[in-house]
């Protein structure tokens, strides 16, 4: 049985997936406020608020379902949503479920801020609701930018993987550094004065000392932290547990060994890690 919309009444959905967007323009009091003064101007009703604190690459989320639930067994009429994003990230399953909820629920969807689409169909820009039409540009769009995305992504990584394999440490930690080669390539080489603070940092711990004391002592000593700008007992703990130090490198599921980057024997470090695991009762160790 077809329910009767009645397209004033409306309901609201809203999500947040990282710490970044609850504290910023993604922030859920943003969107409420903004899907509301949208509903307002187009004279609906809201019902209800959906909340969901989910990635949208998923649809496997509490409120959607609650959503989904609602609007296919109550007779309302309109959607309302900071963007389609706050839907799903993925295009095609955001397409699909778009056609569904105009084709076979007859359910209007207004957005707050068509982010990409209206971009892409400057037209569109002064809409707040969406048709059909929009969908199939929407869907077409969608879809290049996903995969123009997934290739950009694939070439970065598949680059960075080759640099590791070439001598190139992407993003060097410290006690490292990249420099340029004059062919034009990358090399990465030991900062041999933060590798004598790592060196001194692992002395310290096999000596029986906290990570906050070696921490005090190399403030006291006043010895830069670099990139850093303070030590720490967690900063401490990072450099004395990286295995990066024993020249073995991960980058994805590549792991590659460059002994000419070797700071900490590999026999020093197996001490540092046994005696970690005494202290801290672990077995294993977490960055």
């Amino acid at each position: 049985m077809t329910l009767e919309r009645n397209f004033s009444k409306a309901v609201i959905y809203l999500r947040v997936s990282t710490t970044a967007q609850k504290d910023e323009r993604f922030s859920l009091s943003y969107q409420e406020e903004s899907c509301r003064l949208l509903a307002e101007r187009n004279k609906l009703k809201i019902k209800e608020v959906f909340v969901d604190d989910y990635s949208g690459f998923t649809f496997d989320r509490p409120a959607f379902k609650k959503l989904q639930n609602k609007i296919s067994k109550e007779p309302i009429g309109s959607l309302v949503i900071f963007d389609m994003s706050r839907l799903a990230r993925d295009a095609v399953g955001l397409v699909s479920f778009l056609i569904s909820i105009y084709q076979e629920l007859k359910i209007n969807i207004y957005s707050v801020n068509q982010q990409g689409f209206q971009a892409a169909n400057k037209e569109y820009s002064s809409l707040d609701r969406y048709d059909i039409n929009d969908l199939v540009k929407m869907m077409i769009y969608g879809l290049q930018v996903e995969y123009s995305a997934k290739m950009f992504l694939k070439r970065m990584y598949l680059g960075r993987r080759q640099a590791l394999l070439n001598g190139c440490i992407p993003n060097p930690t410290y006690g490292y550094e990249n420099y340029k080669l004059k062919n034009g390539t990358h090399r990465t080489i030991i900062k041999e004065n933060e590798a004598k603070v790592i060196v001194l940092c692992v002395s310290y711990f096999l000596d029986d000392a906290s990570f906050a004391d070696i921490s005090r002592s190399l403030q006291e000593a006043k010895i830069e932290a670099g990139r850093f700008k303070n030590w720490s007992g967690k900063v401490v703990r990072r450099l004395v547990l990286n295995e990066s130090y024993t020249g073995i490198f991960r980058f994805g599921d590549l792991y590659h060994e460059l002994p000419s980057l070797t700071i900490i024997p590999k026999n020093k470090y197996r001490e540092v890690v046994q005696k970690y695991k005494n202290k801290s009762g672990c077995e294993k160790i977490v960055m």
